[in-house]
């Protein structure tokens, strides 16, 4: 009898010992805000300007990458001598150069309904429940020697054609700081629809009390396709009326 009672104390000690351990997924979110310089400070941006050097198919491309709440964004390259807007969005209407015509063309619908539903510039989880966002703690995985929290993002669904489409990102959070190490996305149109595209964060810097990656890796099954190495980065610069507009 005495045995049974030490074991059935050991294992109710445990479980209060893993109730204790267990984090939430906010608990991991304000660990992650904490390491970066502070939610108060992060909600302070209202403009970033990162002047990269990129790669892309074996080729070096010098990159302008430019955001703006609320939800605006633009990414200009140097190609082959040509200056061309790879892609912007001004929170409606996403559009690119036609490297072609070297002008400029309006995506359809469905690419600005992706892209606006997955836009949140300063940062996905910054006021996320005033959204409509919900997120889980779903587990946990090593990522590049890294033990991480596995954070599930769930946004509005999106319409694509006249079916809705789930719109998740999964976030593999550095489970020692909270730091952002890689992000999960799925692409919900075109021939590579439902694919997932990792996208790996590292070299973290400080910029005005708060920290950002300054190199940038997308993968697709495990294939480099594009990378980001950040030269300069800048808080909150002046911004030209229109700047991420179609041009007329």
């Amino acid at each position: 009898m005495r045995k049974i009672t030490i074991s059935i104390l050991s294992i109710f000690t445990l479980l209060i010992c893993n109730s204790i351990n267990a984090q939430t997924a906010d608990e991991v979110i304000d660990m992650y805000f904490e390491t970066i310089g502070g939610k108060d400070k992060i909600a302070t941006l209202t403009s970033t300007k990162a002047t990269c050097n990129a790669k892309a198919q074996g080729m070096d491309l010098p990159v302008t990458m430019i955001s703006a709440a609320p939800n605006k964004t633009r990414m200009d390259m140097i190609f082959q001598g040509k200056e061309l807007t790879q892609m912007a969005f001004d929170g409606e209407t996403a559009w690119s150069i036609n490297f072609m015509t070297m002008e400029p063309e309006a995506m359809d619908k469905e690419q600005s309904l992706v892209i606006a539903s997955q836009t949140d510039f300063p940062d996905p989880f910054l006021t996320y429940k005033e959204k409509g966002y919900t997120i889980e703690l779903t587990g946990e995985e090593d990522v590049e020697g890294v033990d991480c929290h596995i954070l599930k993002l769930t946004r509005k669904p999106v319409m694509i054609g006249e079916k809705e489409e789930e719109n998740v990102s999964l976030f593999f959070m550095d489970k020692e700081n909270g730091i952002l190490i890689k992000q999960t996305d799925y692409a919900l149109t075109g021939p590579a629809k439902g694919s997932a595209v990792d996208t790996y964060f590292s070299d973290y810097e400080e910029v005005d009390g708060m920290y950002f990656a300054f190199t940038i890796v997308q993968k697709m099954n495990g294939t480099e396709v594009f990378s980001v190495s950040i030269e300069k980065f800048e808080i909150n610069p002046e911004i030209e009326d229109g700047y991420f507009s179609l041009p007329k």
